[in-house]
């Protein structure tokens, strides 16, 4: 695509003209060489076999958990937060006359328009929507990225155009590419998975600027998209998938595009997982063997670190804390993944988070947070409680995060203390 033109621009990109690894895909005509393909590599001193006791003997599964790393080229080309600038929007290829300020770079894809700046640059609306909503769009193994001219919902999940992971390869290279890969290094294997992300339909930097309304289809919309891409995944016999959806919230957590977003990474390699959720795995498999759930059945010190409650979560600060001012979040009903979550659960939901992120602010928390759901891999057979955690942004160094372990100084009771304070003053409460 010769992006000088506007004219050049098709409402669908032909895949001759889609560059190497761009929405995750490798076809024979971007291929270029095994040292840009994005590779899942395990650290071979955190390496360690996954084990099963099935009737007495013990199994060692082909799969693992420890450390690894994405190593992914095209995540560098992502696009970077930038100033306003004034762009006009193409109505039909003779006509530029309709100015409006370009915003951010998930505007064109969200209304359906290219738009060109006035130095001539283009900023093309493509992309590929799986989800708007509660309905499923577009297959996630798709290769067709085209322009959605008539969206209508407030939140949409778009295929990520510089992911970690590889989502669709041409079955004619891929067995040359995993030789190549396996001539240049024996213990790496082809990344493969599929990224997606979520983005309101109108522009907000923060959790607390999104309406209830907004950030219950936010949600929703990412119900739908992880669903339906297990789906498509299923079909292609792929059987366990671990499943992170994140949000990074301003510049110091990683956010580097200004639009709330939500990202997903679904891991499609079918090899393992990473340490974290091992002992989190583990932790919940001791509760389910001795009969109780901690977040089901913990009183979170008495109700003292309890910071919000309604009849579907509890928010409270956690008395470990990974960060300082670390909070988590999880359903009273016992629900493992995230696709068991009803409406009235993602109403209330979107409520509570409103509530927290203006506390924090309130109580000058840095804004740049990252915000974690932990949920089920899907074909575990696992027992699990979905919950959630809140981080905010905090310089951390040295011995103070050796191992699996942190040094924090505000105390979890006097945070909880402050935050309970707020609303109750600020009258949040009336939010619910």
């Amino acid at each position: 695509m010769n992006k000088s033109n506007h004219e050049d621009l098709q409402d669908i990109i032909s895949p001759d003209e889609i560059p190497f690894m761009h929405y995750g895909i490798i076809n024979q005509y971007n291929y270029t060489k095994v040292t840009h393909v994005p590779i899942k590599r395990w650290d071979p001193l955190s390496y360690n076999p996954i084990i099963l006791n099935e009737s007495g003997d013990n199994v060692t599964l082909d799969k693992q958990y420890g450390h690894y790393s994405y190593i992914s080229p095209i995540r560098g080309k992502r696009p970077k937060e930038r100033k306003n600038t004034k762009v006009r929007k193409i109505e039909d290829s003779n006509e530029l006359n309709n100015f409006q300020q370009l915003i951010d770079i998930f505007e064109p894809m969200v209304k359906g328009k290219h738009y060109i700046s006035t130095d001539g640059k283009i900023y093309p609306a493509h992309t590929l929507i799986i989800s708007e909503g509660n309905n499923p769009l577009d297959n996630p193994f798709s290769d067709q990225i085209k322009i959605y001219p008539n969206l209508k919902g407030l939140a949409f999940a778009m295929i990520n155009k510089f992911p970690a992971m590889v989502r669709v390869i041409d079955q004619a290279i891929e067995p040359k590419i995993k030789k190549e890969l396996y001539q240049l290094d024996s213990h790496a294997r082809i990344a493969e998975g599929i990224c997606f992300l979520t983005v309101p339909k109108y522009y907000h930097e923060t959790i607390e600027d999104m309406t209830t309304e907004e950030l219950r289809e936010f949600f929703k919309t990412t119900q739908t998209a992880i669903k339906f891409c297990i789906e498509e995944s299923v079909k292609k016999d792929i059987k366990i998938i671990p499943i992170a959806p994140f949000f990074n919230v301003g510049r110091e957590v990683g956010g580097s595009l200004r639009r709330v977003h939500m990202q997903v990474y679904m891991d499609l390699t079918q090899d393992g997982h990473g340490s974290r959720l091992e002992s989190t795995l583990k932790a919940f498999d001791y509760m389910n063997k001795t009969g109780e759930c901690q977040l089901c059945q913990s009183k979170h010190g008495d109700g003292r670190r309890i910071i919000l409650e309604t009849d579907d979560w509890t928010v409270f600060a956690t008395n470990s804390p990974i960060r300082n001012r670390h909070l988590r979040f999880a359903p009273k009903e016992h629900i493992e993944h995230i696709g068991q979550l009803q409406e009235k659960q993602f109403n209330s939901l979107a409520k509570i988070l409103r509530i927290i992120f203006m506390v924090l602010d309130d109580l000058n928390v840095p804004a740049s947070r990252n915000v974690i759901i932990n949920t089920k891999p899907f074909g575990y057979k696992s027992f699990f409680h979905l919950f959630g955690d809140i981080l905010p942004f905090e310089f951390v160094g040295g011995a103070e995060m050796a191992d699996d372990m942190r040094v924090v100084r505000v105390s979890p009771n006097k945070f909880a203390k402050e935050c309970q304070s707020i609303i109750k003053q600020k009258k949040y409460e009336n939010i619910l």
